[in-house]
């Protein structure tokens, strides 16, 4: 095994539970040790140790070697032995050009595959970000309007039964709108899910549906009058995106997002990737860290995007210079204003981020102004981050369940790398 970085061809500018992982904000977890549902399983701070994991793959405008040394690759090195992370995949953004891609360890231990910049991850959480990306590229077109009642869009009713005050566009880009996860149990599933989107969104929010109760799948407060993190939420913005679109949202995110900035290969279902190269996850099982399965859920446009760290640099790259990238626009610069203009909804999680955005979060108080999203599940732990002020971005993929120190040691590492 080399004790450096290898350059990679391709330069470019308990385990498995029945239930997913309750997700807060991912910062539930970073809050309580810096909430995505919370595990049970060691998460490991991501890191790469040369030596250890068997170098780095790297794909850069420069092909620089020397990119990720100093203070950022110490960083990198000691979170991923840390935290006991086989695979990590990380892209670098700086005054909006990209200046690395690097794959760091194993995809796959037992088969002595190595992570590369073209290895497909399970994004987890991150994917609401791509789904907020179609939404948002709808409402550039004045196809809704963002403090409009979603009720007139649906096939079927989501009210909370407790309230008479309607849902809005906004509080589901929030995390405000009151709907629930509590009734969220026992739709994890191996591989793809079988069970359809509206028919699992139809059946968990509407009266009369098979998993509907009033108590599990609403909050007890207001639409509009507190943060509560929902995946059911979040995938009913997909489903939105269907009904206005009027395609599936497999569809438009591949012909408005994918193709468009060269993302391939990424798929919302294992079934679509074809060949691609792709990690397998990891969980602890017994103390030690064991291949699982992919996961499913039908709940798909909150988490079951997979794709790579390049591809993903490339997503990340576009918002950090003002929603587009080398001549591909997928959004205006004024909806990247709007969507990174960050309030604070009350109340939002104790020791977490300080505020929320159109689907993206405001990574530290301390720094105001940086944007991110943290991915959790089932043998993954992802991050992105971007500074629409500077330009700079960063993509942090792995393929092992968090814990709470790795969501604590990728919101480090992912600030160091926006500094």
């Amino acid at each position: 095994m080399p004790d450096k970085p290898v350059l990679s061809s391709g330069g470019s500018s308990d385990l498995v539970r029945a239930q997913r992982f309750p997700k807060m904000s991912p910062r539930g977890m970073i809050a309580s040790a810096m909430g995505e549902r919370q595990l049970q399983i060691s998460r490991r701070d991501f890191g790469l140790g040369a030596a250890a994991f068997g170098g780095a793959w790297i794909s850069s405008a420069k092909a620089s070697s020397d990119a990720l040394t100093g203070a950022l690759g110490e960083q990198i090195s000691a979170a991923m032995g840390a935290n006991d992370v086989l695979g990590l995949g990380f892209g670098l953004v700086r005054s909006g050009r990209i200046v690395g891609i690097y794959g760091f360890g194993l995809a796959d231990r037992e088969r002595g595959q190595r992570v590369t910049p073209d290895t497909v991850f399970h994004l987890a959480s991150v994917s609401k970000v791509v789904t907020g990306a179609a939404a948002m590229q709808l409402w550039e077109q004045s196809r809704f309007k963002l403090d409009e009642p979603i009720a007139s869009y649906l096939d079927f009713p989501v009210v909370n039964p407790r309230y008479s005050a309607p849902i809005t566009f906004r509080q589901l880009f929030t995390h405000t709108s009151s709907i629930s996860d509590k009734n969220y149990e026992g739709f994890q599933v191996t591989g793809d899910p079988v069970l359809g989107l509206r028919d699992f969104l139809a059946g968990y929010l509407a009266p009369g549906g098979k998993w509907f109760t009033p108590e599990g799948s609403f909050g007890d407060t207001e639409p509009g009058t507190r943060f509560s993190y929902s995946n059911v939420g979040s995938a009913l913005v997909g489903y939105l995106v269907e009904r206005i679109g009027a395609a599936p949202l497999t569809t438009q995110t591949r012909d408005r997002i994918f193709r468009p900035l060269a993302m391939s290969p990424a798929a919302w279902r294992l079934a679509d990737l074809g060949h691609a190269h792709l990690a397998t996850p990891y969980a602890e099982k017994n103390g030690k860290l064991v291949p699982i399965e992919p996961i499913g859920y039908p709940d798909w446009p909150a988490g079951l995007l997979r794709a790579s760290t390049r591809g993903m640099t490339r997503f990340v790259a576009a918002h950090a210079c003002g929603g587009q990238f080398e001549g591909a626009r997928l959004l205006k610069p004024e909806t990247m204003r709007a969507m990174v203009a960050f309030t604070a909804p009350p109340p939002l999680p104790q020791g977490g981020f300080e505020a929320q955005g159109l689907f993206w979060e405001e990574l530290h108080a301390s720094r105001p102004g940086l944007a991110s999203k943290f991915g959790g599940d089932d043998g993954a732990c992802t991050v992105l981050a971007f500074d629409p002020a500077k330009g700079h971005g960063v993509v942090i993929l792995t393929n092992r369940s968090p814990t709470k120190a790795l969501y604590q040691a990728v919101a480090k590492l992912a600030e160091a790398a926006l500094a």
